[in-house]
Formats: structure tokens, C-alpha cells, sequence
């Protein structure tokens, strides 16, 4: 992966962090967070992959619809702040890795729990 790739991922994460808590007033995106962002090779697309530290599992589906629903105000938005010519086309997708984290944890104390009653 090239580093300019890698910059502008990493400063398309921050940049929407930042928008997230700041700009955007949606209740939808409460508690919601950007866990990673995937350019294309040609960086015309990214795949921004929300989470929510909500206990609702469709909560990270819903703060991925409501910024799928602004995608054009946070595109531009993002161009102006990062001087870039062409901004990529963003497509919001919910991020349940850290519901399955959470998951294999509890299995795993679980185990442990188990193994220490004999």
C-alpha cells in the first residue's frame, strides 16, 4: 500500500471523527465511531466502516445510515479541509468487529471460569 494511500486514510478517519462530534447532530451517530477507512487503489472509492459503543446491535447500522444519508455535505466537507482535488466516493458500512471481540472475550472468561470450578 502506497504511503500517500495510507496518509489520506488516515485523515479521512480523522477528518469525519472530528465531523462526527462537531458538525454533524444527528442522535443517530451518539456514541458512534469511525474504526477504519479503505481506499481504492486508485483512491476514487472509500469503505468507511462504522462501530457504536451502544448495546443495540443496530446501532452501528443506524449511525452508518444517517452518514450515508449526509454523504454529500461530509464529502465536500472533507475535499475542503483536505486540499484534495478529488475527493473519493464514500460508502458508509457498520463495523461489528468489536461486537464479535466482545463476544470471543466473554467465551473466553467463560472457559476460564469453568476451567478454575475444578
Amino acid at each position: 500500500m502506497s504511503f500517500r494511500r495510507n496518509k489520506v486514510q488516515d485523515a479521512i478517519r480523522d477528518e469525519l471523527s472530528a465531523m462526527m462530534t462537531k458538525d454533524l447532530s444527528d442522535p443517530r451517530l451518539e456514541f458512534a465511531s469511525v474504526t477504519a477507512v479503505e481506499l481504492s487503489s486508485d483512491m476514487s472509492f472509500a469503505k468507511i466502516f462504522i462501530s457504536s459503543f451502544k448495546k443495540d446491535p443496530e446501532a452501528a447500522k443506524s449511525a452508518a445510515e444517517a452518514l450515508e444519508a449526509a454523504k454529500g455535505r461530509i464529502r465536500g466537507e472533507i475535499g475542503r479541509r483536505l486540499g484534495i482535488r478529488h475527493t473519493p466516493e464514500l460508502n458508509f458500512r457498520p463495523d461489528h468487529s468489536m461486537e464479535r471481540a466482545a463476544k470471543v472475550l466473554e467465551i473466553l472468561n467463560d472457559i476460564k471460569a469453568g476451567s478454575e470450578d475444578r
